[in-house]
This record gives structure tokens, C-alpha cells and sequence, in this order.
């Protein structure tokens, strides 16, 4: 098989082979410290703590206007490890949004790469009614249009131009259909990233309203 990708492909892998890196060192040496800490303190003790503060914009800057909430993060020897486990959750959410939006990017971009070199599929497609040479940023203006705020039309668009990916989106080595598969992750990334990582009551009614595509077993899959 030749190993040859396409640039802006290999730059995905290469992106999301960062994300990947960084996350390993976050859940296996985080924790690791958090062990050689407990096993090697035998006392209750603060390990950290912080603290914000504010400035009030309308007051004039030669006065001491610095002001401290009546609150503080700290940690404990005795509550270090329960917090470890929060901040590899956090890091691993943070990677799967974060990983959506590279996948979501390139995606959009192999499909402006595509529509540059065959603009006659812009007329098939009824994106124009008469053949143009468009800039890219032209493109990507027309299908952003297109594909909406959730990015489903992605899918949608490569259905129409690829009779490959039709066959294969659902029959395909995990036996999962790339579609269903896209949105569920669309709607999780919306949970991590607008809703702090909080399940809502609006991706609850998602999962149950699409049982028949296996939402749930697909997030059960995916997901603690």
C-alpha cells in the first residue's frame, strides 16, 4: 500500500498525533506523581493553592484597587488524587474537543481542495449554475453556507462525489456508520465545550430520540 498522503491529510495525522502526545503525558505521569506523593508522605498537608483577583476598569490606576474574592483553590495530600482523576477528565474532554474541531477543519478543507480542482461538481452539486473559477476562500464561504452549524452537510456533500464513501460509511471495518458517528460527536463536542463538561438534559433527549442509530451504544463505546 503506498504511504504517500496528501499534505493537508498528513497535517491532520501530524495534529492529532500532538493532541495524542500530549494527553499520554497528562494521564500517565499526572497520576504517577500523584502516587510517588502519597507513598512517600505520611502526613496531611496543602500541596498548592491559589487565588484570583480583579481590578475595577473605572477606578483610576494610581489607587490600590486590587481586590480579592473570599475564596481559594488548594489542594491536599488527602484530596490529591480524587483531583488528579478531574484533571485527566478534563485534559481528555478538552482532547476530544479540540480533535473535533482539527477533524472538522480538514475535512472542510480536503472538500475546498476538491471543488478548486473539479469545478464542474460546483454545477452538478447546484452550488453554481454555470462553471467559475473560485478562490478558496470563495469555496469555503459556500459550503460553511451550506453545511451549517453542526457540520452534518460535510457528510452530505462527500455522499454526493464519492460513490467510495457511500459504499463504506456504514459497512466498514468498525461496522459503524460514519453519519451517526459524526453527529453524536458533534453533539458531544457542544457538551464540552458550551455546557463545561456538564451531560444536559438536551443531549439525554438526543441519545433517547436516536436510539435507532445507536447513539447510545456509540457513546457507551466511546465514552465513560
Amino acid at each position: 500500500m503506498n504511504n504517500y498522503l496528501l499534505p493537508s491529510v498528513e497535517e491532520y495525522f501530524k495534529e492529532i498525533c500532538f493532541l495524542k502526545g500530549k494527553l499520554h503525558i497528562v494521564a500517565t505521569y499526572l497520576p504517577d506523581y500523584c502516587n510517588y506523593l502519597i507513598n512517600n508522605n505520611s502526613v496531611d498537608r496543602e500541596l498548592h493553592s491559589s487565588l484570583t483577583t480583579f481590578r475595577d476598569l473605572t477606578v483610576k490606576p494610581k489607587l490600590d484597587n486590587l481586590t480579592i474574592p473570599n475564596f481559594c483553590y488548594s489542594i491536599y495530600l488527602s484530596s490529591i488524587s480524587e483531583e488528579v482523576k478531574n484533571l485527566v477528565s478534563r485534559e481528555s474532554c478538552l482532547t476530544v474537543a479540540q480533535a473535533y474541531e482539527v477533524f472538522e477543519s480538514f475535512f472542510l478543507q480536503i472538500l475546498i481542495d476538491y471543488f478548486k480542482y473539479n469545478p464542474l461538481k460546483l454545477v452538478e452539486l447546484k452550488f453554481l449554475k454555470a462553471k467559475l473559477i473560485l478562490p478558496e476562500v470563495e469555496i469555503k464561504s459556500m459550503l460553511k453556507n451550506y453545511v451549517g452549524a453542526n457540520n452534518k452537510g460535510l457528510i452530505s456533500i462527500t455522499k454526493k462525489i464519492s460513490d467510495h464513501f457511500k459504499t463504506y460509511e456504514s459497512k466498514n471495518y468498525f461496522s459503524v456508520n460514519i453519519f451517526h458517528w459524526f453527529d453524536l460527536l458533534s453533539m458531544v463536542r457542544h457538551v464540552l465545550v458550551h455546557n463545561r463538561q456538564v451531560i444536559s438534559n438536551r443531549f439525554l433527549d438526543y441519545l433517547e430520540k436516536n436510539k435507532c442509530n445507536k447513539s447510545i451504544e456509540l457513546f457507551d463505546m466511546q465514552f465513560e
